[in-house]
């Protein structure tokens, strides 16, 4: 059986390990009936968007509906970026927004972030900040899709240019893993004393949190701000030696 990934009907193969196109594709629709597609990941993702190349190896259809945490989440996978193995961080972090809290989400793609969190917790407002058309567009979607037009606002542009006019939130997350840290300083600018800031990042599997608290802190000694950090965790692998990373800072005057 190849590794593979499902968001809603559309199956995501990493790899053929040695099988046949045929036989991969036997082996996936017998343990996951009624899908539509089923796609070969041909390129890792990069680029701006941080988009896959990919090979269809049955079916045409790239739209999909994903469902997790009581929402619904439509996206082509071709076109934006989302992975369902991210389900469980959703999960955490909607978990740990408190009633009244204003979050932002920096790099939101579709917004699966901004909807679970709109719908399983009880926020005062979510923005969303994303650079990519037509992941805005699905994010638009998204938010009509599942009722939270009122609660989530999504804004298309570059971070670095929307997100030092926003005003101050509780809660800024960055879970953009291949280039959060570069826009550090234009997300501290966004976070309330004694607020959130919640960093993704791929690091070394050797040391996986270092470079990610030394970036933060060396920021925010530049700001005149203290960083502590509360809670780190290892969300998934990204290769054989790295790993992608959570570290939730809490932000504070000094």
């Amino acid at each position: 059986m190849p590794s593979y990934e499902r968001i809603g009907n559309i199956v995501i193969i990493k790899e053929l390990n040695d099988q046949s196109r045929e036989e991969a594709v036997e082996a996936v629709r017998e343990h996951n009936p009624n899908l539509d597609s089923i796609l070969l990941k041909t390129d890792n993702r990069e680029g701006e968007f941080r988009l896959g190349g990919y090979k269809k190896l049955y079916g045409e259809k790239t739209e999909t509906t994903h469902r997790e945490h009581g929402v619904n989440i439509k996206v082509d996978p071709t076109e934006a970026f989302f992975s369902e193995k991210e389900g469980t961080e959703r999960r955490r972090i909607f978990n740990s927004v408190k009633d009244g809290e204003e979050v932002l989400v920096m790099f939101c793609g579709v917004a699966p972030f901004p909807v679970t969190i709109a719908r399983n917790a009880e926020p005062e407002n979510v923005v969303g900040v994303e650079k990519n058309p037509k992941a805005v567009e699905y994010a638009h979607e998204n938010l009509e899709i599942n009722n939270v037009e009122d609660q989530v606002q999504i804004i298309q542009g570059d971070v670095a240019e929307v997100c030092p006019s926003l005003g101050k939130f509780d809660k800024v997350l960055m879970p953009s893993p291949t280039n959060s840290l570069e826009f550090i300083e234009e997300a501290l600018s966004c976070v309330k004393d004694e607020g959130v800031l919640i960093v993704y990042s791929v690091e070394d599997i050797e040391s996986p949190y270092s470079n990610v608290i030394r970036r933060v802190k060396s920021e925010c000694d530049s700001k005149d701000l203290q960083a502590e950090a509360l809670r780190k965790r290892v969300v998934a692998d990204f290769s054989p030696s790295k790993r992608k990373v959570a570290v939730e800072f809490q932000i504070k005057d000094r």
